[in-house]
This record gives structure tokens, C-alpha cells and sequence, in this order.
């Protein structure tokens, strides 16, 4: 059985899954493009009418190409930073999800529009009409589905993977070749604020707000495990909606250490220092948005590697060494806990 949330929503699918049931729901006549098909030579859709009077495709494989996206399980570390020129710019870590995704699926339209299934996808449409502005001899109408396995509002990028599996999808359509660093540039233009997902697997510091990188550290981030909870599933928070933080020059300084620390630790594949920097961040986090029972989920998380949070959103996260078992005294003593403060975790024994 898969997991559900407090309100028994799906958060938690395999990627099979996801991918699955988007190629399910295609035309049978569909053709899914492979990195070595060639766009321009893409065959029309011949449509004609039957006995009931609704259109279906015939004779003409329709091509399509998919696009996928991962989510996240919130922060490492999020806060203000500076860049090499001494200017200060906010900035986050994201905390990999492997078994969050977006696929989109796209295809050439007969229509004079861009059109995007669900219709309430707005930061998508807008990614694609910029990336078609920024492409107008090679984007052509197209229309574009999404499935995703990713609850909006709770901060595990939900927005962040519809965008970047729908731009993905298109411009493997047309035949573009975009880099991480363009995606990030088109994705932020579209929601105002991105996640760096599309860096993954490296781990970068990226001005969530402007569009760049302001560091890459040298790997990923190490294995971990993870219980994780959503710690307020009936107020979901919505970054563009949102005061962004004003930090104190003391908070900026620690950024700044906290960075330096995240870079060892990192360097070093140290559990110990990636739970350090995590439950700091998430320290100061909480005077700026605050979790329930933040101080009792603390207090569990004395017993493993470190807590982590979403920092502009619910999902809290208990960071343990990998592939323990769920009869390890650590897994046990926590997963107690957690039920016992009213909340409904899930662990993951290995998160990337």
C-alpha cells in the first residue's frame, strides 16, 4: 500500500507508477519519441468523425514526447547568502525526494494555442509561452498533460516539477537541448520562486528567487534515511503568497557559517554535519515560519542525525543513517513518538 497523508491523499508513488499511468491514458496510435527521433518530420494528425459525432485520430501516428521532474522533501538550508561580489542574495539547499516525480507528456496541435491538461496549471502555461519566446523559429502549438504524485502547498516542489517536466517534454519535442541553468531561468520567470531540482544529481545553492547558482558544491549529498511527516496538513503555505523572511545580521552571518559547513560536509559524506546544518536552518526557520509542535518533534530528533523542514511549507523530516530497518530502536522510538504527538510518519530508508 502506498502512503497517505492526514487527509488520505497520495504523496508517496513509485516513478513507475507516475510514468505509468500517464502513457496509460494515451491514444493507442501514440508514438513516444526516443532521444534519437527527429522532431522536424513530425506527421500531422488526421482527425475524422464518427457515428457519434466525436473526433478521433486515424491513420497518422500521433508523436509524443515525455518529460519527467523530481520533488523534494523541503531544506537542507535555506536563508540569505552572499555572492563573491559581497552582495546578499536569499538562497536555499533542497533536500532530494526520489519517489516524488511530474511527468508531462507533450504533443503538436492542429490549434493556434499552447494548451495545458489540468487547465489550473498556470505557472506551466507560462513556462511555455517564455520558452517558446525565447524560441520562435523552433516551438510550434502544442499541447501538453501532467500527472504528478506531488501535493501542492506542503513544500516538496510540486509547482517546481510540473514546470520543469513540461518544459522538458516540449523541448524534446522540438528537438531543443536546454541546460539545467536555462530550465532554472525559465522555471523562476514562470512561479517567482524555483527550487534548483533540475541541478540533481549535484547539490547547488541557488538564488531560488533570481534564476542562478550562488554555489555548487562538489557532490551530491550523501545517503540518507528519512521519517517524514506533514506537520500542519490543513494549512498548506504557498511561497508566492508569502512574506519572504527578513533575517537579522546575525542570521546572515550564521548563513554564511552554516554554507561553510554544508560545503564540508558534503566534501566529506559527513551524516553527522548534514544533520548539523539541517536542524540549525531549521532552528531559525521557526521564527520566521513556525511548525506545530516543533519543539516535541526536536526533542525526537535528539536520537538521530538531524531534523529538517520545508521552509516554505509543512513537511518536516527526521534524517537517519541509511537502510536501517524498521525494527531499528531508533526507527521504532521515533515513529512512536511521532503518532503519539498526533502526526502520521512515514519512513523511507533510503532517500537518493
Amino acid at each position: 500500500m502506498l502512503p497517505v497523508n492526514q487527509h488520505g491523499d497520495l504523496i508517496v508513488a513509485c516513478n513507475a507508477v507516475c510514468a505509468f499511468e500517464v502513457v496509460r491514458q494515451m491514444p493507442e496510435d501514440t508514438h513516444i519519441l526516443s532521444t534519437k527521433d527527429r522532431p522536424n518530420q513530425l506527421p500531422q494528425v488526421a482527425s475524422s468523425s464518427n457515428c457519434r459525432g466525436r473526433t478521433r485520430a486515424t491513420t497518422h501516428q500521433q508523436h509524443v514526447a515525455l518529460g519527467f521532474a523530481p520533488g523534494h522533501h523541503g531544506e537542507v538550508l535555506q536563508g540569505a547568502f552572499k555572492d563573491q561580489f559581497g552582495r546578499l542574495h536569499r538562497g536555499l539547499v533542497t533536500m532530494p525526494h526520489p519517489h516524488l516525480q511530474a511527468v508531462a507528456w507533450a504533443a503538436e496541435t492542429a490549434a493556434p494555442h499552447f494548451s495545458v491538461d489540468p487547465p489550473g496549471k498556470l505557472k506551466v502555461r507560462a513556462a511555455i509561452r517564455r520558452l517558446s519566446v525565447l524560441n520562435p523559429e523552433r516551438i510550434r502549438p502544442c499541447t501538453v498533460r501532467l500527472k504528478s504524485n506531488i501535493v501542492d502547498g506542503f513544500g516538496m516542489g510540486a509547482s517546481t516539477a510540473d514546470v520543469l517536466a513540461a518544459l522538458r517534454a516540449v523541448a524534446k519535442l522540438f528537438g531543443l537541448r536546454l541546460n539545467a541553468s536555462q530550465y532554472f531561468r525559465i522555471a523562476v520567470e514562470a512561479e517567482n520562486a524555483s527550487d534548483g531540482t533540475m541541478f540533481s544529481p549535484r547539490t547547488p545553492l541557488v538564488a531560488h528567487r533570481e534564476g542562478h547558482v550562488l554555489e555548487m558544491f562538489p557532490r551530491k549529498l550523501p545517503e540518507l534515511g528519512l521519517i517524514s511527516f506533514n506537520s500542519d496538513p490543513n494549512a498548506p503555505v504557498f511561497t508566492t503568497r508569502i512574506k519572504p523572511a527578513r533575517y537579522s545580521p546575525s542570521e546572515i552571518e550564521h548563513f554564511g557559517y552554516l554554507r561553510l559547513l554544508l560545503a564540508k560536509a558534503i566534501a566529506e559524506a559527513r551524516l553527522e554535519l548534514i544533520g548539523q546544518v539541517a536542524s540549525q536552518s531549521a532552528k531559525m526557520n521557526q521564527a520566521h515560519l513556525p511548525q506545530p509542535r516543533f519543539e516535541d518533534v526536536l526533542l525526537l530528533s535528539r536520537s538521530a542525525v538531524g531534523l529538517q523542514v520545508a521552509h516554505s511549507g509543512r513537511m518536516i523530516g527526521i534524517l537517519l543513517p541509511p537502510d536501517l530497518p524498521d525494527t531499528d530502536r531508533k526507527v521504532v522510538s521515533v515513529m512512536g513518538g511521532l503518532r503519539e504527538i498526533g502526526v502520521v510518519p512515514t519512513f523511507f530508508p533510503r532517500m537518493n
